[in-house]
């Protein structure tokens, strides 16, 4: 399916200035002027983005024109009330001990604002450690810390499989690679090859290439040489370069560990000190994943070791009810956060069109007459979304996008709500969904519906909540990492915090915790752990998920061993059906997504793409992921988005029953009768997607669990044992154990056929 966060900046190459506040006024005086090539040299950028307290940014297309901006490093405007002076640099200052380069930038208004200025830069960095980590989480997959608002994440896999934005690659850059480096050369192909061949040795031992093949937008190569002061500066060096181009991912190899030979705990404890540097001194906006990926497995440990040992102590894997999901609510002066998985939620008192989100989300009738909070947002964002907005109508799904105007975002979604639970829910999921899915990392909401359609206050929250609830539970997301509902009426405000401290704060969550010792496979003993501390012991009787999903809705939830069961929240409701198929629109971001997967590799014109949405599969599916995932752990559930093609006869039963291994072997069964799915769409498009009578083919992308895999044969039925006990078997074969081209399965609820797409020559 590839990833369908991907995309391009127009606006790459950027300038930073300081200052204490602008108004709308101001910023757009400014952007005026560094728009205005015979001014002040520059030339097409974007709009001005205030990145942190003080700190603002500008982006420009071309890189000549940022280049002639920064030639002039003072720039001077005026604004009425005397002349304004800019000192503009190419990246924000890094307070505290400078970098190397350190680069500086003010904003000054004659003496009396200069001394404010100095006033302003002299704080210190040495925050609360408790407040800067404020929990990790220990699971079989790794170890998760927050520090500042950015995850950091230490994961046992290989690092050519991630699909951050960066790629970090620890090299000599030496002709003769190994390890890490190697590995990462090969994989992103004979361009970046070639140019990093091309470049030598940098004096400054750092290059940025391409992708190449790689699932990042770029490659970072450095060298650390196992020096503990320049691996601290070096990945200090990464995460500004990764903030200051917008990117929310990284993702580093365990650095020097390999061919190297670091100790790992020393080459642990450097990297985790400039990471810790640079989000304290940054305070990122865009960056809010950081991924230390480590193959090696006594590495691994080590290094895991090291961040519990330093952030988290040690805690017992668990599973957690859906209590869990809501941890404590912090309640202060400005509003009310709580975390809704990894996502921030916060409730607070002030005006949405001050906000600096990724997105502004506009409540609205699409009617002539705009009144409240979407006359509001489209009064501050100025005739050029006024005229477009006014041009649009009434759309047909009552939902449109529009570019910033003059607010401090990147795109307002406007959309209407009607006042109706389920519609606000749904219309939420959508709006979040449409955010990660562009990799954007902030949202605010008004209180929908509560101002001119005088919605019930406590009745619009517990929508909102529901639908964002919803989205984050099944998203998860990669990017998005902040939620911000903006309400400037009091009475609404102090309801909405409220409803917030009632269904959030409460008392201490309990936890659900697998027992150790053996258990039958109908029947799983559990210790759950009430908020006063006492342990009851339950047990939970699992039965055939035919049997106890029968009737199921959009709605229904059962729960097994700790899990809620729970349909996507991308999906339309089923109403009470089983089965539906719902065709995308092509201007769609998951259409987008799955397009662009399927494009990466096959170049055929795409006809449409239907969404399969099968009750029964998908629980089915869902069971049969709860069964690897406590069998092997999250390190090796291996859940990946593969294609499978297919005639346009065999689709019905596809869908409504599923992949039946009765026909492997009818086209080729060189690695095991079982079912077939290719990594890449044009293998499965090319050989095994026959045309119908009107010249079309098919073709699926299809969830599948390949778990812990080996290399096939042409007589397995079945996956084979991996060591002496015949009951512990892989759960999957491939073609290749290093780089697999295509996986096959045995289990038939291991794949659920997620979309279908119908294409042509």
């Amino acid at each position: 399916m590839g990833d369908p966060y991907q995309y391009q900046y127009q606006y790459q190459y950027p300038v930073f200035f300081d200052c204490l506040s602008l108004d709308t006024e101001q910023k757009k005086r400014i952007e005026t002027y560094f728009q205005t090539c015979q001014q002040s040299g520059g030339g097409d950028c974007s709009s001005l983005k205030n990145i942190k307290d003080n700190t603002y940014r500008i982006d420009f297309k071309d890189r000549d024109a940022q280049q002639r901006i920064l030639q002039k490093s003072k720039h001077v405007l005026d604004f009425g009330g005397g002349p304004v002076v800019l000192t503009v640099r190419e990246r924000p200052i890094h307070q505290g001990k400078p970098l190397n380069p350190v680069l500086d930038f003010s904003f000054s208004q004659g003496p009396e604002s200069a001394q404010e200025h100095v006033q302003l830069r002299g704080f210190s960095v040495n925050t609360s450690q408790a407040s800067f980590y404020p929990h990790v989480a220990i699971t079989n997959d790794g170890v998760t810390a927050v520090l500042g608002g950015v995850k950091l994440q230490i994961v046992n896999d290989n690092i050519i499989h991630e699909t951050t934005d960066v790629i970090v690659n620890t090299t000599n850059f030496s002709k003769n690679q190994f390890g890490v480096s190697k590995a990462i050369l090969t994989a992103a192909g004979p361009t970046v090859e070639a140019e990093f061949a091309q470049v030598g040795v940098p004096s400054d031992r750092y290059h940025t290439t391409g992708p190449g093949l790689l699932d990042c937008k770029e490659i970072i190569h450095a060298s650390f040489r196992c020096d503990q002061q320049i691996i601290r500066t070096t990945c200090i060096r990464i995460l500004t370069q990764c903030e200051s181009k917008g990117y929310c991912s990284a993702a580093f190899p365990a650095i020097n560990t390999g061919a190297a030979k670091m100790d790992s705990v020393k080459a642990c404890k450097a990297m985790l000190d400039g990471m810790t540097a640079a989000i304290t001194d940054l305070k990122p906006k865009s960056l809010s994943l950081i991924r230390i990926v480590i193959l090696d497995q006594a590495v691994y440990q080590a290094f895991r070791s090291e961040v519990e040992k330093q952030y988290g102590g040690t805690a017992t894997p668990h599973l957690t009810l859906r209590a869990s999901f809501y941890r404590r609510v912090s309640n202060t002066n400005d509003g009310v956060t709580a975390m809704l998985g990894e996502v921030k939620l916060q409730i607070v008192n002030d005006n949405i069109i001050h906000e600096t989100t990724d997105v502004i989300v506009n409540t609205t009738n699409f009617s002539s007459n705009q009144l409240g909070v979407s006359k509001a947002i489209l009064t501050a964002a100025g005739p050029t979304v006024e005229a477009e907005f006014a041009k649009v109508g009434v759309p047909s799904d009552r939902y449109h996008t529009t570019g910033p105007g003059l607010l401090g975002c990147k795109e307002i979604i406007h959309a209407s709500f009607r006042c109706m639970h389920q519609i606000i829910r749904m219309t939420c999921i959508k709006i979040l969904t449409q955010c990660e899915s562009k990799g954007y990392c902030s949202a605010a909401f008004p209180a929908i519906n509560t101002g001119a359609a005088k919605m019930d206050s406590v009745k619009a929250c517990k929508a909102m909540l529901d639908g964002m609830t919803a989205a984050i539970t099944d998203l998860k997301p990669k990017f998005l990492s902040l939620i911000r509902i903006v309400i400037l009426d009091q009475a609404v405000y102090q309801a909405f915090r409220s409803e917030v401290e009632k269904q959030y704060g409460g008392t201490a969550t309990p936890h659900l915790t697998l027992r150790d010792g053996a258990h039958s496979h109908n029947e799983v003993s559990v210790d759950v752990t009430a908020p006063e501390g006492m342990k009851v012991t339950v047990n939970l009787r699992v039965r055939e998920a035919t049997n106890w999903m029968a009737g199921a809705t959009h709605k229904g939830k059962r729960n097994m061993i700790g899990t809620t069961l729970v349909l996507p929240a991308h999906w339309e409701p089923m109403e009470g059906e089983t089965f539906k198929k719902i065709e995308l629109q092509p201007s769609s971001p998951e259409y987008q997504g799955v397009a662009q997967g399927f494009l990466r590799t096959a170049k055929y014109n795409i006809c449409k793409i239907e969404r399969v949405q099968n009750a029964y599969l998908w629980h089915a599916y869902t069971v049969c992921r709860e069964r690897i995932l406590t069998k092997n752990g999250p390190a090796e559930l291996g859940e990946m988005s593969l294609y499978h093609g297919t005639s346009a006869g065999s689709c019905d039963c596809i869908e409504k029953n599923k992949f039946d291994r009765a026909y492997a072997g009818q086209h080729a069964a060189l690695f095991g009768k079982g079912v077939y799915f290719a990594v890449n769409a044009d293998y499965s498009a090319g050989r095994y997607s026959p045309l119908d009578a009107s010249g079309l083919k098919r073709l699926y992308v299809t969830r599948v669990l390949t778990g812990r895999y080996t290399v096939g044969n042409s007589q397995l039925k079945a996956a084979p044992p991996r060591g002496s006990d015949p009951t512990d078997c892989y759960d999957s074969v491939v073609d290749n154990r290093q780089l697999p081209n295509m996986y096959v399965i045995f289990h038939d609820d291991q794949a659920y056929p997620e979309y279908l797409i119908t294409f042509k020559q």
